[in-house]
């Protein structure tokens, strides 16, 4: 498993107008405002605009009629992240238009961060990837999945003093938005780990293990009747798992590299965000997932009934 490293300047706008747009449940209002902190804040055109992009990435439901309508927002930001040309005439044209209006402000981040993201691509291509293709190796056998995939990182902006973080989308299987450009230039560690998590979620997309997570739900979740959305039940037990393997301290991967003197976190605590859900209850499956790790053994039913339960036992007791 092979790392390629690319700068590329549009992939990053893409990435700053999205998360500077409010069209999605994970917007994140603070990394908007650090981006205006540093550009100026939007005019009232900008503003409008932002609006109108907001539309284009999140069609209004009358649109519910065109096949996975939902998700077009997502796969047409992973096309641009994939450098893929955009084949409709009308939307390559509302591009340029896009591009027209807001490139002055992103010049001026641009020409912030992009220094520090070529730092980054230069230390990043000396580093030895042995230990992180170790837990990979792992992670294949776990899932029942080879990967043999060269793996583009794109670097990307990131805000405020904030870890490094990534993201992966299913049907992209070689590409990684590793959000860089603001971190700490010593903590490779922390970079190392957030890759590794983000290679076993393709490692997870390129496996067929779905299908255990979806009789879970249908054991543990669904007699119940508790429901989940935004984000999906699937995506709550997804990431658990992987980062139950790697992304906190407490991870799998920290554990595998404790002799050269990382140190477990306490226990986190349960809170109202998904994210310190997610944290919770993979805190919780650690011990199971370091067991199949370590013994070499395949995700299964029992291991899936099991994430489930935990999500179940916290979802209810804190209710």
């Amino acid at each position: 498993m092979r790392y390629k490293f690319t700068i590329n300047k549009e992939v990053n706008f893409t990435y700053w107008l999205q998360a500077s747009t409010d069209w999605i449940w994970y917007f994140n209002p603070k990394e908007s405002e650090f981006y205006q902190s540093l550009t100026g804040e939007f005019n009232d055109q900008e503003n409008q605009e932002l609006k109108k992009f907001a539309r284009f990435l999140r069609p209004p439901k009358i649109y519910s009629i065109i096949p996975d309508f939902r998700k077009r927002g997502y796969v047409w930001l992973w096309n641009r992240y994939a450098e893929m040309p955009i084949k409709n005439y009308r939307q390559e044209k509302y591009w340029r238009q896009v591009k027209l209006i807001f490139t002055p402000k992103f010049d001026i981040l641009w020409s912030k961060h992009h220094p520090h993201l070529e730092f980054w691509r230069k230390k990043l291509e000396k580093q030895d990837f042995s230990s992180v293709n170790q837990i990979i190796k792992r992670a294949e056998i776990f899932f029942g999945s080879k990967f043999e995939e060269e793996i583009k990182i794109q670097l990307c902006l990131s805000y405020d003093k904030n870890p490094c973080s990534g993201h992966v989308k299913r049907g992209y299987k070689n590409l990684i938005i590793l959000n860089i450009s603001n971190f700490d230039h010593k903590n490779i560690y922390k970079v190392f780990d957030t890759l590794t998590h983000e290679t076993i979620h393709l490692v997870f997309y390129d496996s067929n293990k779905n299908d255990l997570l979806n009789q879970a739900y249908k054991n543990i979740i669904k007699p119940i009747g508790i429901s989940q959305k935004n984000p999906s039940w699937k995506h709550l037990f997804i990431e658990s798992i992987v980062t139950s393997m790697a992304g906190k301290n407490f991870s799998y991967f920290n554990q595998y590299l404790n002799n050269k003197g990382v140190n477990l976190s306490s226990a986190p605590v349960w809170g109202a965000t998904t994210n310190q859900q997610i944290i919770k209850v993979a805190y919780e499956l650690r011990d199971i997932t370091n067991r199949y790790l370590e013994e070499g053994r395949e995700m299964d039913q029992n291991y899936a009934d099991n994430m489930a339960k935990i999500w179940l036992r916290f979802k209810t007791e804190k209710s």
